[in-house]
């Protein structure tokens, strides 16, 4: 009887590890100031995150913002940059620590993302889909 239940309260345990929450299917969209490329190709997107593409094609400097709800950062940055949230941040804590980068800029409320956007060239971040406003930003089509 012991062993059932132990066994029971292990697949529930795993089960429930496995099932995606609504918002980690939840669809996620580059998006950007309307001064950046309306499409940029998936390897781009991973230098920029890590900081190792720093200007556009015409010489604009390129600054992202990092939306910081931790399921839809983690879901971008493993699909884009091959990093989780954690190992992500501990990238840039390195490049900080070792004088060779700053820290992202980051923001909790997607009013402050989509601002940000709308009044700074060159800026890029990503957002759920539904969350998205076409009148101040654009939404950054990917190329594979």
């Amino acid at each position: 009887m012991k062993i059932l239940l132990k066994s029971i309260i292990i697949f529930i345990i795993l089960f429930s590890i496995t099932i995606p929450s609504f918002s980690e299917k939840e669809e996620i969209v580059l998006v950007g100031n309307y001064s950046i490329p309306d499409s940029i190709k998936k390897k781009v997107i991973k230098q920029i995150f890590l900081g190792n593409k720093t200007r556009w094609d015409k010489n604009q400097k390129i600054v992202f913002v990092l939306y910081t709800d931790k399921k839809i950062c983690n879901n971008f940055l493993k699909k884009y940059v091959g990093k989780t949230y954690i190992q992500y941040k501990n990238y840039w804590k390195k490049l900080v620590f070792t004088g060779k980068g700053n820290m992202p800029k980051t923001s909790k409320k997607i009013e402050g993302i989509i601002e940000y956007l709308s009044d700074t060239n060159g800026s890029i971040s990503f957002l759920p889909i539904d969350a998205v406003d076409t009148k101040q930003i654009k939404i950054i089509h990917v190329d594979f």
